[in-house]
This record gives C-alpha cells, structure tokens and sequence, in this order.
C-alpha cells in the first residue's frame, strides 16, 4: 500500500499467487479504512480466485486510533469490500518510531490486539511481526491467543527499520 506502483504489484502477486496455488497478504490497506478512492490498488479477488486466502493487512497504530474512535467496525467493512478471509496485523513500532510521519503508541501491542479479537470475534487474525523481533514473552503471549497465524520475518525479513534510516537521509542511498 501506499505507492504509485501498488496496482501492478499487487495484480502481478495475485496473478502469481493463483499460478502456484498460494495465498496473499495486501500491504497497509489503511488508505481504504476511511475512502475508497484506492480500492482498486487491492481489489484482487477475481485474480486470485476464491480457492486462495487473500487477507487484507493494517497496522496495530490504526487498530489502535479505531478503538479509540469506536469505529472498529471499519475493519469487517474493510474485509467485506476486499473479499478478504481476514486481518494480518501488522506490528512495527521500531519502524513507525523512525518514520518522520510515523504513529505513535499510545498502549502496548498485545493490548490493542486482545481488544481487536474480543470485539471481532468472528474474524480470521495474523499477527505480523515486521523485521524487528519481538521478546520471548510477546511470543508467548500471542501463541495463546486464537490468531490463525503469527508471521514472524525478524530471522531474516525485511529490515523496515534500515529503510526508514535510509529514506530519512537521502544521502545514504
């Protein structure tokens, strides 16, 4: 999400994904929570197909301001208009901490998460651990939970908070 390019991307990943028998995850769809204006960035169901999951993905800082807000309910509309068979949740605070523009946390991640499952009960969740690393504990804690997954990259994913570095000083790039 968030680039000129999601469009292709995403149409060419869910191209793939149906070749080879696989399911997707969308990148941030926070820009779909509130206008529908770059719905067909990450309306990639027909391409898929309905065999493959498809889940749409959103930050643990916006599931945080829809709590807040009261307006959880945003998140079933969002997996209604994609077609998607749940939520990964995305957890990124060392990322979002480096970003000049990024959320800031306002309570922990696993609180924030417990309270998404308690009132979406009926929702596929992935928790997505984004290239950071989480502690034992955190882990613990998630594998308790009645998630469908937890996606952790810290062995080996992308370092997103090398490329906040990166993109903060041009220079380096």
């Amino acid at each position: 999400g968030g680039t000129d390019w999601a469009r292709t991307i995403n149409t060419n990943l869910a191209r793939a994904c149906r070749e080879f028998g696989m399911g997707m995850g969308l990148g941030s769809c926070r820009s779909l929570l509130f206008s529908n204006a770059t719905l067909p960035d990450f309306d990639v169901r027909h391409l898929i197909g309905e065999e493959q999951p498809l889940y749409a993905n959103l930050g643990i800082a916006q599931l945080e301001q829809l709590i807040e807000r009261n307006e959880l309910e945003r998140v079933t509309e969002l997996i209604s208009k994609l077609r998607a068979d749940g939520l990964i949740i995305h957890v990124n605070p060392l990322q979002e901490w480096l970003q000049p523009e990024g959320d800031r946390f306002k309570k922990p991640p696993l609180e924030t998460i417990i309270q998404v499952l308690e009132a979406l009960p009926h929702v596929r969740f992935i928790v997505k651990e984004v290239g950071q690393g989480m502690g034992p504990e955190s882990l613990r804690a998630l594998l308790k939970l009645p998630l469908a997954a937890v996606d952790f990259a810290a062995g080996g994913g992308v370092n997103f908070a090398l490329l906040e570095l990166l993109r903060s000083d041009p220079g380096k790039l």
